[in-house]
């Protein structure tokens, strides 16, 4: 896991975006459902998220699981 950058700073390095989506873009070709949701806060009190994925039309199961963690991260 890793924490977000701060905004701006990897604006000068392209391959340093690019892998930050490394994860998303697999599940995007394919089709495959993902979201993310927030999951309190790591380093520095910074955002921390969770990121689900879901077989085709599998929406329904992701979101409970999205509600759950909402829920959990209070």
């Amino acid at each position: 896991p890793t924490v977000a950058f701060e905004l701006g700073s990897k604006g000068d390095n392209p391959l340093a975006m690019y892998l930050c989506d490394t994860y998303t873009i697999p599940t995007n070709l394919v089709g495959h459902p993902a979201m993310s949701v927030p999951f309190g806060t790591a380093e520095l009190g910074l955002p921390a998220g969770v990121q689900i994925m879901a077989p085709t039309l599998g929406e329904p199961v992701m979101f409970r699981v999205a509600a759950a963690l909402e829920e959990a991260a209070k």
